[in-house]
């Protein structure tokens, strides 16, 4: 985790919340509850490749 978080840049480090000096702590400070944890997300609406269908559906 500490490489992955190390290969990002400064900008998206600072989006997710976390200093580049601070990447050691924070995953230091990682439980192991939230190890496990799964991600949750929406299901994701399927992309409609044809415009025809989409002007039929209009």
């Amino acid at each position: 985790m500490i490489a992955v978080l190390q290969a990002m840049d400064d900008r998206l480090l600072r989006d997710i919340g976390i200093f580049r000096y601070d990447i050691e702590r924070v995953v230091d400070g990682i439980e192991e509850r939230e190890l496990g944890m799964v991600p949750f997300a929406p299901k994701q609406i399927a992309r409609v490749e044809d415009q025809n269908t989409l002007r039929q559906a209009a």
